[in-house]
Formats: C-alpha cells, structure tokens, sequence
C-alpha cells in the first residue's frame, strides 16, 4: 500500500470514486481540482497494487485542519484501508486541531473516526438533503491518538 499527494492525473479516477461513495453529493473532477488549486489544500491518496481505494482532502490554515473529504472504495471499506488513511491524515495533522462534519447516518464513517479518537461537537440540522429527506450534519475534533 502507498499513500501519496494526488496529482492531476488522478482527477478523472478520484471524482469516480467520490461518485461511488457519496452519490448525488459527489464532487467531480473540476471541483477536485479547484480545491487541490489551493495553497492550503493538502491530500493523501491509498493506492493498493496501483489501484485508488481511498483518498482525502484538506484544509490546513496555522492551527487548524479542516477535512473537506474522505472516502474508501465501498469494496474495501471495513478492512482497515479507513483506518490506514486516517492515521496518515493524522500523522501529517499533527500539532494541528482536526475537524470534519459527517451526516448523521454515515453509521461506517462514524464507527471510524470515533474509533480513531474523533470526539463529538455539535451538529447542524437538516444539513444534507436526500430523497425527500433532511439528514443533520454531525460536527467532530480529534482528540487523541488512533
């Protein structure tokens, strides 16, 4: 396995991947690349065998670290690959408060990032919009070590 900093040849597959992982609410290829436009945008993508399992974005301002985006194949989700990518996010994070928002019924992501030492902070109701439904957005920090 490697993780490695996304590069432009990477847009096509990454938008492809966020589509299978978050549907309706995916980003595609030009919205990835406007946010790794950025100077404060920083990324980490999981290769296995040259084939992209997961991947994450960032945003780092001087104290904090926002993650924009993190997603693992639906395929190899529950096999560690989540976990192995959230430690480098954290490892490179470090010194840093960590922040991220995930929907309420994100029940996998949820079970990661508390299992990875994310704490609970607040939430924004009827944040995301599905199907005829609202769903609250649950605010997390990280606070201890994975």
């Amino acid at each position: 396995m490697l993780i490695r900093p996304a590069r432009a040849e990477n847009l096509e597959a990454m938008a492809a991947l966020h589509q299978l992982c978050f549907d309706a609410e995916a980003w595609g290829a030009a919205r990835l690349e406007g946010s790794l436009s950025l100077p404060t945008t920083e990324s980490g993508l999981l290769f296995d065998d040259d084939i992209l399992i997961g991947f994450y974005l960032t945003q780092r301002t001087l104290e904090e670290i926002e993650i924009l985006t993190f997603c693992v194949h639906p395929e190899h989700q529950g096999k560690g690959f989540g976990t192995k990518l959230l430690k480098h996010l954290i490892q490179q994070g470090a010194g840093h408060i960590l922040f991220l928002e995930v929907a309420a019924d994100n029940t996998a992501a949820l079970v990661l990032y508390e299992g990875c030492g994310f704490r609970y902070l607040s939430r924004r109701l009827c944040y995301y919009q599905r199907e005829n439904k609202s769903v609250d957005a649950l605010i997390y920090h990280y606070a201890s070590a994975c």
